[in-house]
Parts: structure tokens; C-alpha cells; sequence
């Protein structure tokens, strides 16, 4: 990563004005404003993307092994979902995904597991990965267990597309935010954080024992600790209309308070998207 680390990468999400659904809920309103034609910029948002599928040393090593051409060659046969009309809804998903990820970790200064592994090492790469979109934890301090320590589920909806609607889009964040359930042991969040901790486990790219944070926020009877939900919609900026976002409704979310609702919006997502799944991200640092 650029020694300018988090703040690089963190300074182009702009915070705008808030905006209300109906009933009261408020809506956090982010801007994703990368310069288009800054060429050392977009490169590394790029090679940053690419990092979430693949690590740069294993991306060398399958090029190789496997006779491809060049790296792009290998990431479009191999690794990142079809431009088809099939599975270009993965590859959105996937993008609008990876995309509020980076807002919760540059921006809010979660750690997100999600991002190590949940699109290294699929088996199917048009398919998406079942259980909870991102998990993101918080720990106050490192050596000891405190209630305001927070794990963050968050369902993430995005449309790239002319006949997007936002609401529509976060609705259905709500929605299936509102299916998961941290406190149930048997539940997809529960199962999604026992299964992200034996995989991290398992990958040689992740620091020893970085894992066992997730047991912090597998008991959460015996160690209580803060529970966010967040339904993120990922749209184009031109679909982000304050009259839309007034008629999403969270009446029949279990989460109350614990509910909070995030549209991150980009002048150009669709233009974005095909710039970080190209070539510019296939390079890796020598």
C-alpha cells in the first residue's frame, strides 16, 4: 500500500448532508469522488481492488502456473466475475461490496475480514459467497474485553444501471439486514463469523493469530459488546434523489436503533467499476 496508507485512500469519500427517511431515520450520505483522470490515483484504488481477490505474490505465481499470457489474462479467465450479462450482476455486487468495505476501514476505522476472505479463493467466480455481505469489528483495546467494543453486519444493494432506483436499492439492504441476528447462535451471522474465523485461520497471508479477534464476538451473552446493522445502497449519483430515500421503511426491522442506513454514490460507479476490474490493477509493487 502507498506509505500514504489510510488517509490516501480515505480523503476521497466526502461526507454530504444527511438526508431522513419518513419515519426519522437518518441516512449517512458519502460521496465517492476519485479524480477519473488521475492515472497514479486509479491505479492504485486498482491494484488495491485486485488485492482483495488476490495477493500479489500469488497472482505471479498463477500466471505462471497456469501459462496465461499476463496477469489480466489469468484475472479475467480465472479469478474476477464475467463481464456477461449472466454474471455481471456478481461483478457489481461484488464491486459495491469491496467499495463500502473500504469506507468502513479507511473511513471508519473498522478491521473487515470480509475483505481477506470472502473473494479470495472462490470456487464458483460468478457466484457470489453465501452468509452476511461484510462483517467489520472494532476493539477498544486490544488485551482486554470492553462493551463498547462493536461488530458492524452489513447487507449491501448496489445499481449501476439508468433504471436504478436508490430506494428500491436500500430497501432491500433493509430487508436483509433485518434477517440477520448476531445473538442467535444458528443464525446466517453467526455462522458467517465461526466460518470467516477457521478460513482466516487457515490463509498464510493473514497475520498469526489476527483470527482470534472474531471469538471476541462469538459469545455475546457471556462478553456483551456494541451490535450495529447497516443497509448500504450503492448507486450512480444522479439516482441518489432526497424524494426517493423518504419512502424507505424499517418498521419491520427487529433492529431499532441499531439500524443504520448508508448511500454511498459516485459520478460515475459504472465507469469506475470497469477501471478497477482492467489492467491497471494486474500490476503488482516489486
Amino acid at each position: 500500500m502507498d506509505t500514504r496508507g489510510f488517509r490516501f485512500f480515505a480523503d476521497f469519500f466526502i461526507q454530504k448532508d444527511d438526508m431522513k427517511t419518513d419515519d426519522g431515520h437518518v441516512v449517512r450520505n458519502v460521496n465517492l469522488d476519485i479524480p477519473m483522470s488521475n492515472h497514479g490515483v486509479l491505479t492504485e484504488w486498482a491494484q488495491d481492488f485486485r488485492r482483495r481477490y488476490i495477493e500479489d505474490d500469488d497472482l505471479k505465481e498463477e500466471v505462471e502456473s497456469t501459462g496465461s499470457s499476463n496477469a489480466i489474462e489469468y484475472l479475467d479467465n480465472y479469478i474476477y466475475p464475467d463481464k456477461t450479462s449472466v454474471s455481471r450482476n456478481v461483478r457489481t455486487g461484488d464491486f459495491g461490496e469491496i467499495m463500502v468495505a473500504d469506507y468502513l476501514m479507511y473511513v471508519r476505522r473498522f478491521w473487515v475480514p470480509s475483505l481477506i476472505d470472502r473473494y479470495q479463493g472462490k470456487h464458483n467466480k460468478n457466484k457470489s459467497t453465501m452468509g452476511a455481505d461484510l462483517l467489520a469489528i472494532k476493539i477498544v483495546k486490544s488485551d482486554e474485553f470492553n462493551e463498547n467494543d462493536e461488530l458492524c453486519v452489513c447487507e449491501v444493494k448496489s445499481g449501476l444501471s439508468k433504471s436504478t432506483r436508490v430506494n428500491e436499492r436500500l430497501q432491500q439492504a433493509v430487508d436483509d439486514v433485518s434477517q440477520d441476528d448476531v445473538e442467535t447462535k444458528n443464525a446466517r451471522t453467526s455462522v458467517t463469523l465461526s466460518a470467516t474465523k477457521m478460513r482466516l485461520k487457515k490463509n498464510r497471508n493473514v497475520p498469526k493469530n489476527e483470527y482470534k479477534k472474531i471469538t471476541r464476538f462469538e459469545n455475546i451473552l457471556e462478553k456483551p459488546f456494541k451490535i450495529t446493522y447497516l443497509a448500504a445502497a450503492v448507486v450512480d449519483s444522479t439516482k441518489n434523489k432526497r424524494d426517493a430515500i423518504n419512502k424507505v421503511v424499517l418498521n419491520n426491522s427487529p433492529h431499532g436503533d441499531k439500524l443504520k442506513l448508508l448511500i454511498l454514490h459516485g459520478s460515475d460507479f459504472d465507469g469506475l467499476k470497469n477501471i478497477l476490474y482492467s489492467e491497471l490493477g494486474a500490476t503488482c509493487d516489486e
